[in-house]
C-alpha cells in the first residue's frame, strides 16, 4: 500500500497511528495544517504566474496579428507539411500472368507468388525475368 493511500483511508491510518500518542496525532494535525496553507500559497502564486504568462502569449499574439506576422516569419520556415513521398526502387523484373497482365516486381521485398511459382518450374531463372 502507498503512503498516500495510508492517509486516504481511516482504516490505515487507525491502524498506522496506533502507537502514536494523541499529544503526537495533534502535532501531526498541526503539521499537516501547515502544510496545507503552505501548498495554497504555493498553488496561488503558480496561478498568479500561470496568468501573467497567458496575459503576456495574448499581447505578444495580438502584437504579431498587428503587425502581420506568423510564427512560421519567425523561424525561417514556411510551416507547410513536408511531403511523405518515398523514393521508390525501379522495377528490375517482369512477368506476364495467365490474363496476359504484365507484372513487375523491384527486387526488394517478398518475392510474387506468381514469380516464386515460375522459378519452381524446372529449368526457370530469375535472370530470365530481368528487364532488358
Amino acid at each position: 500500500m502507498t503512503d498516500t493511500n495510508l492517509l486516504r483511508r481511516i482504516r490505515s491510518l487507525r491502524k498506522a497511528s496506533k502507537e502514536l500518542s494523541v499529544d503526537e496525532l495533534e502535532n501531526l494535525v498541526l503539521q499537516i495544517q501547515r502544510f496545507i496553507a503552505d501548498r495554497k500559497v504555493e498553488e496561488k502564486q503558480l496561478k498568479a504566474e500561470q496568468a501573467e504568462k497567458l496575459k503576456q502569449v495574448k499581447q505578444i499574439q495580438q502584437a504579431m496579428a498587428d503587425a502581420g506576422i506568423n510564427i512560421s516569419d519567425l523561424d525561417g520556415t514556411d510551416n507547410k507539411p513536408r511531403s511523405t513521398k518515398r523514393n521508390r526502387q525501379p522495377f528490375k523484373y517482369e512477368i506476364l500472368d495467365k490474363n496476359g497482365k504484365l507484372k513487375m516486381w523491384s527486387g526488394s521485398g517478398r518475392k510474387p507468388n506468381l514469380i516464386i511459382k515460375y522459378l519452381k518450374k524446372k529449368g526457370n531463372m530469375l535472370e530470365d525475368l530481368l528487364i532488358k
